[in-house]
C-alpha cells in the first residue's frame, strides 16, 4: 500500500518504481484490501456488510 486515507491532492503521480506488474490478481487484491480497510475504518458490524 502506497498511501491510506490521505488527501488525494497529496498524491505524487505513480511511477515504475512504485508500481510493478506481476500477478494475475492485483487489481482485485487491491478491492479487496480497500474494502477491508474501509470497513475497518467506518468500524463495520459482522452481518451489516454495507457499513449503514
Amino acid at each position: 500500500m502506497l498511501h491510506d486515507r490521505i488527501d488525494i491532492r497529496a498524491v505524487s503521480p505513480i511511477t515504475d518504481r512504485e508500481y510493478q506488474v506481476g500477478g494475475s490478481t492485483a487489481l482485485l487484491d487491491a478491492i479487496g484490501i480497500t474494502i477491508n480497510k474501509i470497513g475497518n475504518a467506518k468500524g463495520m458490524e459482522q452481518g451489516n456488510p454495507t457499513g449503514f
